[in-house]
């Protein structure tokens, strides 16, 4: 979350916002390009106005409070995710080009963190079965 990004908009995977509104329609024209149509960011990666963009009602730069409360909560997902680490590249070392599935403990809570290896290529997913703690996917 950032200046000059509405702070309904929930980044480039969805063509909806927070607040249900189908920014796709609202950016109207061809298909290639309408992400950088789209009404949710009024300025670009370096600080300057964007140019294109369509007008939305509902746009609402994020407070500095929002915004030092998001990165807040970034870190704090990221501390949690850093602790997996040892466990992933054990996982990765062990069961290099096999299909794996698995318990360990969780290095967060202590509680059933799931997991899920690919042989094909070395992802893995996570998930804590404790409500809100990791859940990831590579």
């Amino acid at each position: 979350m950032r200046k000059g990004i509405c702070k309904h908009c929930l980044g480039t995977r969805d063509r909806q916002c927070a607040l249900g509104i189908d920014v796709r329609s609202l950016a109207g024209g061809p298909d290639f390009g309408w992400w950088l149509r789209r009404p949710c960011i009024s300025v670009d990666y370096y600080g300057a106005p964007c140019k294109g963009t369509v007008p939305c009602d509902k746009y609402e730069d994020p407070t500095d409070k929002e915004i030092v409360d998001s990165e807040a909560q970034f870190a704090e997902m990221e501390r949690r995710f850093l602790l997996t680490l040892p466990i992933t590249e054990r996982i990765r070392r062990e069961h290099h080009g096999y299909d794996w599935e698995g318990i360990v403990a969780c290095p967060v809570c202590s509680g059933n963190l799931l997991l899920r290896h690919a042989g094909v290529n070395g992802h893995i997913q996570g998930s804590c079965t404790t409500k809100d703690c990791l859940n990831w996917m590579e």
